[in-house]
């Protein structure tokens, strides 16, 4: 296997890369699920777009504010 760099843990609900979420970008390292698993959840740009408009502390929880 390959050598872990940056790795860190993340706890149910947490975001992985919430900036890219406001920026659309790709995801800047590959990412690996532990030992066991894990649920991604996936949506349009349009989708996340409304859930920001729509539900304003999730964009202050992604904005890291």
């Amino acid at each position: 296997m390959g050598e872990v760099i940056g790795a860190s843990a993340h706890g149910p609900g947490d975001f992985v890369f919430p900036e890219g979420v406001l920026t659309l970008a790709p995801s800047p390292v590959p990412f690996k699920a532990g030992p066991e698993g894990a649920l991604i959840l996936t949506a349009s740009r349009s989708a996340a777009q409304e859930l920001l408009v729509t539900c304003p502390p999730l964009l202050e929880i992604l904005a890291g504010m």
